[in-house]
């Protein structure tokens, strides 16, 4: 392959990379809104979540691809205070962790560790009047709820930092 043929090739894949993170930023805006982030830290326990603390920042949420909304587990879903879903997203089972090591043939193995307790991490778009948050598991029953209102969401935008019982 000659070189106007390398450079051409290079100039391609520069421009259609350009071309996705332009519009992946455009579509993230447009979800976001004001740009910014809920953080929510839960707690895991056999099959139970409780809330650690909540959290507001500056930041972007991707929009929802195909590995996001595909049923891995638990889901998350945000609701409008007529109920309509605003927002959801699979965030799967908080207590399996996934391992890879390698071999001394070079070869990779790995596997899964179901942990009984452990804390994670939910990001969430913050969006014009939500009124719930759910996290269903994977069976569809509801393992946690939270109602939250603008007034609430102002609050934390005021704060910073995380809030909530323990952290």
């Amino acid at each position: 392959m000659g070189k106007k043929a390398k450079f051409g090739w290079v100039m391609l894949i520069v421009l259609l990379s350009l071309y996705i993170r332009c519009a992946n930023k455009k579509n993230a805006s447009l979800l976001q809104g004001k740009a910014e982030v809920m953080t929510l830290t839960l707690h895991y326990s056999d099959g139970s979540i409780t809330e650690k603390g909540i959290r507001i920042a500056p930041g972007f949420i991707r929009q929802n691809s195909n590995w996001e909304t595909e049923s891995r587990g638990y889901t998350t879903k945000i609701y409008g205070p007529a109920g309509n879903v605003l927002h959801y997203v699979s965030i799967g089972d908080p207590s399996v962790i996934f391992y890879d090591y390698l071999l001394e043939e070079e070869e990779l193995r790995g596997g899964t560790v179901k942990l009984n307790e452990t804390d994670f991490v939910v990001r969430l778009p913050v969006l014009p009047n939500m009124a719930k948050i759910e996290i269903l598991s994977p069976e569809g029953k509801i393992v946690w709820v939270r109602s939250i209102t603008n007034k609430e969401i102002e609050k934390l935008r005021k704060k910073g930092g995380y809030h909530g019982k323990i952290w």
